[in-house]
């Protein structure tokens, strides 16, 4: 699985990860959102079948993240 973000029209790869590991990514993606700072940037998980999970621009969870 694949943790991508786009910022400019374009998908970019953040980090390749076991399907396992899904739950910790998404815990932790809104502090790494909070820390690039970007509102516009888009996320998704893309898994090894192609599919995607679009998760947005997670600013509900930037917020509510301490």
């Amino acid at each position: 699985m694949k943790l991508q973000v786009n910022t400019s029209g374009a998908w970019r790869n953040i980090v390749d990860f076991d399907a396992d590991r899904r739950d910790a990514i998404l815990r932790a993606l809104p502090e790494l959102a909070r820390a690039i700072g970007d509102d516009n940037a888009r996320w998704c998980i893309l898994d090894d079948a192609g599919k995607r999970d679009w998760l947005g621009s997670l600013t509900d969870a930037i917020e509510a993240a301490p």
